[in-house]
């Protein structure tokens, strides 16, 4: 018995059965909307209120609730990429060929707008800062949305691109190669980068003393690392402890605060994942991984525990975590509303 009474066994086995039955939910449809327009992304507001859809019509936001409907649409846009301001629901960027646009979504009018030679993701930043992160070809450059003026680029290509949850001044970018990790006030060079080489390649943990005390540690090689495969995606758990990658033919994680020699291998699951379409997400529960039409979930051990199916291939997921309502999208624009339930 401990100070409290508990017998400490019984307090084991009642943890036991609490894992074994968060292991035993399941996704079950709740609801269905039908877009009617091929959709490419998919996002949501911090509020977790509106849905941002965007589609070969242009832009749609539905607003969540027991029924899904449209709150507003803006026809006739060219986009491919459309994402919310993460700490305000009231602005949102669009991304085409060779413009970034901020929008109001209460009047769906441009507020401003930025001509790129061309570009392939944007990334807001997750904190009050006015920044945003612009990919293009074989530049990555920090911009304040405000006036579009450059706070720092860097040269490199970018596949991915993640803000730290954890501390807002450090960002993470991956490229076909390798990941390096910039601290936002020093960004002529990455605090440190990194691959995944052949296990025979010795590796070796080296600690970082951070102005911030953020990332105490992190992945760095006594040689030069490159990945053995295409970097896909990457994802940071809530609190940036965190991080999943995908690459060509695997999903693993790396924890960013005590490393370990090697990065583990999460995800029992194979497949030749693709570029530009397949995607990994951390959940609250776990985590999703999106293949094709087919979307696998994962508990909280990156144990498989369901399959979910659709007719044509998934373009974006998203957790409702105050509800436990998964959102996902199909290429076709089909909308299904998923509650995890026992």
């Amino acid at each position: 018995m401990n100070s409290l009474g508990l017998n400490l066994q019984t307090g084991d086995k009642i943890f036991e059965i609490i894992q074994d039955i968060q292991n035993q939910k399941k996704y079950e449809l709740d609801y269905q909307f039908n877009l009617q327009s091929r959709c490419y992304y998919l996002d949501c507001d911090c509020s977790e209120e509106y849905l941002l859809m965007t589609t070969a019509k242009g832009i749609t936001i539905l607003k969540h609730g027991y029924d899904i409907s449209i709150y507003a649409e803006k026809p006739h846009l060219s986009i491919h990429q459309s994402k919310w301001l993460p700490i305000d629901p009231s602005v949102f960027f669009t991304i085409s060929s060779n413009e970034i646009k901020l929008w109001d979504s209460n009047t769906l009018i441009p507020i401003s707008s930025f001509l790129l030679t061309e570009s392939f993701i944007i990334e807001p930043h997750i904190g009050d800062k006015p920044l945003i992160i612009v990919c293009e070809q074989n530049t990555t450059t920090i911009k304040d949305y405000r006036t579009w003026e450059s706070i720092g680029s860097l040269n490199a290509e970018t596949s991915c691109v993640k803000w730290s949850p954890y501390d807002h001044e450090y960002f993470i970018t991956g490229s076909s190669t390798e990941l390096k990790l910039f601290d936002l006030r020093k960004l002529r060079q990455p605090v440190c980068s990194f691959g995944f080489p052949d296990t025979s390649q010795v590796r070796k943990k080296t600690k970082f003393a951070l102005e911030t005390n953020a990332y105490d540690s992190f992945f760095v090689s006594t040689t030069k690392n490159t990945f053995n495969s295409n970097l896909i995606s990457i994802d940071f758990s809530e609190d940036g402890r965190y991080l999943l990658v995908m690459i060509t033919d695997e999903v693993f994680c790396i924890d960013m605060l005590h490393g370990y020699d090697l990065p583990k291998k999460v995800l029992n699951y194979h497949s030749n994942f693709r570029p530009f379409g397949d995607f990994v997400r951390y959940t609250k529960g776990g985590a999703i991984l999106g293949i094709a039409n087919k979307l696998i979930a994962f508990n909280q051990n990156y144990n498989a525990m369901q399959e979910l199916y659709f007719q044509s291939n998934i373009v974006g997921a998203y957790e409702i975590r105050t509800e436990e309502f998964l959102y996902v999208v199909d290429r076709e624009g089909k909308l299904s509303r998923w509650s995890l339930c026992i």
